[in-house]
């Protein structure tokens, strides 16, 4: 069990006796405590019979053995039967404490900040510590398969003693008969939110970015978690006196391998988010833990570009060209970004997983551990604008220079920073504006295209596919004004610490499917 905050929920099994209702016969019966939530089933792989929620209940014990418990004021009664007197205590002690466990006795809920197919995300406050938090609440229906996978990932995930400066806390959970709550820390605001904000990032702050996710990631292989939905609305940003402490969150398609063993194709499944997840989910049974990589490449590439390296005009479109690794850095957007930074991203969208960089080939290159070494952070420092139209059409003129830029040595003269450092705040404000991808979902099965019912004017990044093989476009985002890089990126910066997190992952999951 993982040590939170208001202790362990209260977790016990075993078998009881129970008379049934037309016979006065006792008989065995297996019974699963989780927090406030009784289950009884016949045997432990059986399916559960009946289920009730002991919150508010009172337990008492009828003599050395015996149990009783007392539901609905009074009005409904359980009489259960242990086998020894010491499992009676045992019981007695766990139904107590499962008695007196509600989320709203430790945690004051307040407004909704994000929701999901099947989970909302609200602001909370800790009663006793006055710290601000984040719950997220999944409602359970016994019917939906997939909405049942994604409550079990959620659970098992929330009880492993997960514990990185870069991942989100668990520091809660509570379980009744029709919603679970997991308390998390509130870890600020979506990378994806502010992407849709000022377009893409400046160089060295998305090196530092990527570094943190890539420390979060070593560490989650190595406890033999997989993340499995590594993309920009996953990754959440809270500001700092010296910069962003970044966190990865979301673990609602996390997949388990064995701890360390990264090269070992234990998982299965297709699951993930189109235009992030790796080629081997597409065209493979079992794959490795590198799927990871890949997505850290795939989100590296949106937010330095403000555009998906894998995109198309149908969803056949897209995952041909993800299994193919067909990307370039054709667009106007790579015109000022370093050799480095390309060399990084193509590093690591290597469909031949066995070419692939690993986290240590990751976090060694030199574009990351440039960035670390980098003290002075573009994000926090006031960014030189344009001071002239001539100025202006001046470094309009260097930016269409592709050529010069691509030859440029990383480790070019101050002049030369200073140059691509003009002509990245500028790159924005004096050309045209830039394709963004929409919000995209995350499925729990991805379903090949042949079996898809799908428009072919409809790009995957603009839909949702329904359980029921329906496609929905979502509501268009309206863009805000133009303001240039330098302001907009001035701006989300100044206002991040008073943002409320609008967008804190909920996992969309579509049909079930194992890990």
């Amino acid at each position: 069990m993982a040590n939170f905050r208001n202790g362990d929920p209260p977790s016990y099994a075993g078998y009881l006796l129970k008379r049934g209702r037309r016979s006065p016969q006792m008989k065995a019966r297996h019974f699963k405590l989780f927090d406030s939530v009784l289950e009884c089933r016949n045997d432990p792989s059986d399916s559960v019979k009946w289920s009730i929620n002991v919150w508010k209940a009172t337990i008492s014990r009828t003599h050395s053995r015996g149990l009783l418990i007392v539901l609905d004021a009074q009005t409904s009664k359980i009489r259960l039967q242990s086998f020894t007197e010491a499992d009676a205590c045992t019981w007695e002690f766990h139904l107590r404490r499962a008695s007196r466990r509600k989320v709203t006795s430790f945690y004051d809920l307040q407004e909704l900040i994000g929701h999901g197919n099947f989970a909302e995300v609200q602001k909370g406050i800790d009663i006793s510590e006055q710290e601000t938090v984040a719950v997220k609440s999944m409602k359970k229906n016994g019917e939906l398969m997939n909405q049942a996978a994604a409550i079990k990932q959620e659970t098992k995930f929330a009880l492993k003693d997960v514990r990185h400066p870069n991942v989100v806390r668990t520091l809660d959970i509570f379980n009744t008969i029709d919603q679970l709550f997991i308390v998390m820390e509130h870890g600020g605001t979506s990378l994806e939110g502010i992407l849709e904000e000022v377009e893409s990032i400046p160089e060295d702050d998305a090196a530092l970015i990527i570094g943190q996710v890539l420390n979060a990631v070593e560490f989650l292989h190595s406890r033999g978690i997989v993340h499995r939905d590594i993309k920009p609305a996953n990754i959440l940003l809270k500001k700092t006196e010296a910069f962003f402490d970044v966190k990865l969150a979301d673990f609602g398609l996390s997949g388990t391998i064995t701890p360390g063993a990264t090269t070992s194709k234990e998982l299965r499944g297709r699951m993930g988010t189109p235009s992030f997840l790796a080629p081997e989910v597409l065209t493979s049974n079992r794959y490795t833990a590198a799927v990871d990589l890949w997505s850290v490449g795939a989100s590296a590439f949106y937010m330095l570009s403000g555009e998906l390296p894998f995109n198309g005009t149908s969803i056949s479109g897209i995952f041909k060209n993800t299994a193919m690794g067909a990307f370039d850095f054709g667009g106007k957007a790579w015109n000022s970004i370093s050799l480095q930074a390309q060399e990084f991203i193509h590093g690591l969208l290597q469909v031949d997983v066995k070419k692939r960089f690993t986290v240590a080939d990751a976090k060694n290159h030199a574009w990351i551990k440039d960035a670390k070494d980098n003290t002075v952070l573009k994000m926090v420092s006031e960014p030189t604008e344009v001071s002239s139209p001539s100025e202006e059409r001046r470094l309009v003129r260097v930016e269409g220079s592709s050529s010069a830029t691509k030859s440029a040595s990383p480790t070019g003269s101050p002049g030369e920073e200073k140059l691509q450092d003009r002509r990245r705040i500028t790159k924005s404000s004096v050309s045209g504006p830039r394709c963004m991808a929409p919000r995209t979902p995350s499925f729990r099965r991805i379903v090949m295209p042949k079996k898809l019912n799908m428009s072919p004017r409809v790009g995957l990044d603009s839909i949702l596919v329904q359980s029921d093989g329906r496609v929905q476009e979502p509501p268009t985002v309206e863009r805000k004004g133009k303001l240039g890089i330098a302001g907009l990126y001035r701006r989300a910066v100044s206002n991040l610490t008073s943002m409320q997190p609008s967008a804190i992952p909920v996992t969309r999951l579509m049909q079930s499917n194992q890990d």
